[in-house]
């Protein structure tokens, strides 16, 4: 007979000796705010005693446990929206360390000194020593390489304009042709200019 017969979500302690688990999970669900009797509490089951604890339980989906050290660390809408709090093992307190008010955390990810999760389609990293979130730039480049933005200086080229001028104006560029209109107040020019094109 298996020591846990149903666990999921599963996060060992750093020793290996017990695991932080589901027994089952609504992640997958198409509901939120759920409250029924499928909100189950994240236990602590102790491989070498067989012992089982309970870490305290609210109304609110519990997902997600992560242990680090001597807490354990998950998600919860408790109050609302899905936030990120820690359960002391000491002090069997429970806090809460982020305060988002409209996009739920999913998918919470714990590495050696952080947790990373997405919010609002943006990814953030939880700092555990200092307690602060800062988002995690990603850029994605385009498997095309022409596709990518990029400056290339091209070579000079010769640019013909074509205006209308008046028959007294001063010119402060050269004028390559010109063509003075019988009865007229204007005249029709042609000036040439070299100038460096670039592009992106």
């Amino acid at each position: 007979m298996l020591q846990v017969p149903r666990a999921d979500l599963t996060s060992f302690s750093p020793d290996g000796n017990k695991i932080a688990y589901l027994e089952t999970s609504q992640e997958f669900r198409t509901w939120k705010r759920y409250r029924g009797g499928w909100s189950l509490p994240i236990a602590i089951f102790d491989l070498k005693s067989n012992s089982y604890e309970e870490l305290p339980k609210t109304e609110g989906m519990d997902l997600f446990p992560m242990w680090h050290g001597n807490a354990v660390y998950f998600i919860s809408d408790r109050d609302g929206v899905m936030n990120l709090y820690s359960y002391d093992l000491g002090s069997k307190q429970t806090k809460k360390l982020t305060d988002y008010k409209e996009y739920d955390i999913k998918w919470p990810s714990l590495g050696p000194d952080a947790i990373v999760y997405e919010n609002g389609g943006v990814l953030y990293e939880y700092n555990l020593a200092s307690g602060k979130a800062s988002n995690i730039p990603i850029q994605v480049h385009a498997e095309d390489i022409e596709a990518r933005p990029e400056f290339k200086t091209l070579p000079k080229i010769s640019v013909v304009t074509e205006f209308l001028l008046p028959r007294h104006a001063s010119l402060s560029r050269p004028v390559a042709t010109f063509s003075p209109c019988p009865r007229s107040t204007a005249v029709p020019a042609r000036s040439r200019r070299t100038i460096p094109a670039f592009t992106n």
